[in-house]
């Protein structure tokens, strides 16, 4: 058997809906629907995105894998979610309402004002700093 869905979540950015499909081996992918429109990516068969089987809506969906997309955001759309913290925002997203009520309550007395960037956000953010004429 092939890697199923295991958590369908949508989250709004720019307005627009945004797909999120979680499979079982914690691989993340971004429905193809909207992504022009907040990610700037057009569906391109250039672009590789896959076809995934949505159980809960007995169909094929198409699907970007997480990191096709940030390989073609552009540098303003990349500092954006480098700023914001991309992964931060797709970890909340995929989590239960209930979990989240839970990180809130244990976190509440500790949590700094502005979240920590994990470290994928790090690296991203550092290389887009990076100005080679500056040496």
């Amino acid at each position: 058997m092939g890697n199923r869905i295991e958590k369908t979540t949508t989250i709004e950015i720019a307005g627009l809906p945004i797909i999120f499909y979680k499979m079982a081996n914690a691989d993340i992918f971004i429905d193809t629907q909207n992504v022009d429109n907040v990610f700037g990516i057009p569906l391109d068969p250039r672009i590789p995105f896959v076809t995934l089987y949505n159980a809960s809506i007995k169909n094929d969906v198409l699907a970007y894998p997480i990191d096709v997309i940030v390989d073609n955001l552009s540098e303003d759309r990349l500092r954006y979610f480098a700023k914001t913290g991309i992964v931060n925002l797709l970890d909340n997203s995929l989590l239960d309402k209930k979990n989240i009520e839970e990180q809130k309550e244990t976190t509440e007395s500790t949590a700094p004002e502005q979240p920590e960037l994990s470290d994928f956000d790090k690296l991203l953010k550092r290389a887009l700093d990076y100005n080679p004429k500056s040496k």
